[in-house]
C-alpha cells in the first residue's frame, strides 16, 4: 500500500484522480473567502506534491530509552532501517536531558531502569509543556496490567511487552508517526 505524507493511499488516490476538481474547489473557496488564503495555498501545494512525488516518506527522530545495551542496539538498528534518525539513552535522566535539548518525534521507553524509571520519565514529560505532546511507546518486560493502564492514562500511545515482535513494533511506530504528522499538519493549517 502506498503511503502519503498526510493521508492513506485511498484518500490520496481520490485526490489525485480529482485533482482538477480539487483545484477548482480551492480557487472557488479563495474567491468566496470560505477559507483563508494560506489554507488554500497549502492545500494546493499538497495536491501538487502528491501528484509530482507520489510517495512522501515520513522521516522522524526517535529516542530509544533502555538500560539494556543489547536491546538499545536492536531497536536502533531496526529504527534506522526504517529510515529514521535515532538517539539512545540508557536511563531516564539522560533521556529527559536529551529531550529538553532537542525534542524527538517519538520515544521508545523502557519501564525498569536505574536512576529514573520509565514511570517517572512519563510523569516528568507530562508535566513539561515542551515534552508533554511527544508520543511514547513503552516497551517493557514488566507484565503488570495496572502499570500499563496507569501509563496509558498518562498518554502512552502503546504498550508492548518484551520480547517484542519487530513487525508489530514497526507497524506501531509507522502508525504513530503518521498520526502525529497529520495532527501537526492540521494544527499548522489552523494557524
Amino acid at each position: 500500500m502506498k503511503k502519503y505524507k498526510y493521508c492513506d493511499a485511498d484518500i490520496a488516490d481520490d485526490i489525485l484522480n480529482n485533482l482538477d476538481e480539487a483545484r477548482e474547489l480551492i480557487e472557488q473557496a479563495e474567491t468566496d473567502k470560505l477559507i483563508g488564503d494560506n489554507y488554500a495555498k497549502l492545500l494546493y501545494e499538497d495536491f501538487n506534491n502528491m501528484k509530482d512525488r507520489k510517495e512522501l516518506p515520513i522521516k522522524a527522530k526517535i529516542l530509544i530509552v533502555d538500560d539494556d545495551e543489547a536491546i538499545r542496539g536492536v531497536l536502533k538498528a531496526m529504527v534506522s532501517k526504517l529510515g529514521h534518525d535515532t538517539e539512545v539513552a540508557e536511563n531516564g535522566i539522560s533521556a529527559l536531558e536529551q529531550m529538553e535539548a532537542a525534542p524527538p518525534d517519538l520515544v521508545l521507553l523502557d519501564i525498569n531502569m536505574p536512576e529514573m524509571d520509565g514511570n517517572m520519565v512519563m510523569d516528568c514529560m507530562r508535566a513539561n509543556e515542551k515534552l508533554c505532546l511527544i508520543p511514547v511507546i513503552i516497551i517493557t518486560a514488566v507484565d503488570d496490567e495496572s502499570n500499563a493502564i496507569k501509563n496509558i492514562e498518562k498518554g502512552v500511545i502503546d504498550y508492548l511487552p518484551k520480547p517484542f515482535n519487530l513487525k508489530l513494533l514497526t507497524a506501531r511506530i509507522t502508525s504513530c508517526l503518521e498520526k502525529k504528522q497529520l495532527v501537526e499538519w492540521k494544527r499548522d493549517i489552523q494557524l
